[in-house]
C-alpha cells in the first residue's frame, strides 16, 4: 500500500486534537460549576455563558470545517 493512503493527514490529526481539547474544556467547565455552584450566584452567569458560547462556536466551526479540509486535501493531492 502507498504510505500516503495509510497515514492520517496532519490537518485531520490537528482537527481531532482540537475537538478533543474542546470536549475536555467543556467537561472541566461542567465540573467547576457542579463543584462550586456558589460561583454562579456571585455574578458568574455571564462568564459561564461567554465561555460556553465560545467553546460551542469553536467546536461547531471545527466540526463543519473538518470534512471540507479533508476533501480539499484529497483533491489537491498529487499522485505519487
Amino acid at each position: 500500500m502507498n504510505a500516503t493512503t495509510t497515514e492520517p493527514s496532519r490537518q485531520s490529526t490537528y482537527t481531532s486534537a482540537l475537538l478533543l481539547g474542546i470536549g475536555v474544556d467543556c467537561a472541566l467547565l461542567a465540573y467547576a460549576v457542579l463543584r462550586y455552584p456558589a460561583s454562579l450566584s456571585q455574578g458568574g452567569h455571564l462568564s459561564l455563558l461567554v465561555i460556553s458560547g465560545a467553546l460551542l462556536a469553536l467546536g461547531v466551526t471545527m466540526a463543519c470545517a473538518h470534512p471540507i479540509l479533508v476533501a480539499l486535501r484529497r483533491r489537491n493531492r498529487t499522485p505519487a
